[in-house]
């Protein structure tokens, strides 16, 4: 039943478009793109190695040893060059037990 108020619907062909893209625009932000994930992943990849140092010298967290050697200190700010580029980092923190 067709609405009095509504028109009908029609059929209308389909368009081509056609998109101008800047080769070189594209492949600088593929580079940039990928840039930031290796950097992103070397951050990790440090964060993961300065916290399992910190573990082989304070033991695992939350877990009672009386042989440890340090305690967690926190973290603090801290930079390191990586890919070229100055980046800021938390630096995990032991501190010695006193004898």
């Amino acid at each position: 039943m067709e609405s009095p108020t509504k028109p009908a619907l029609r059929v209308v062909r389909a368009a081509e478009v056609q998109l101008s893209l800047n080769v070189q625009n594209v492949l600088r932000d593929v580079k940039d793109a990928f840039y930031g994930l290796c950097v992103n992943a070397g951050r990790q990849v440090l964060a993961a190695m300065m916290e399992a140092d910190r573990e082989e010298l304070c033991g695992p967290m939350n877990v009672p040893d009386e042989a440890r050697k340090a305690v967690r200190g926190g973290t603090t700010r801290s930079s390191v060059v990586l890919g070229g580029q100055r980046i800021a980092i938390n630096k995990p923190r032991a501190r010695s037990l006193r004898a």
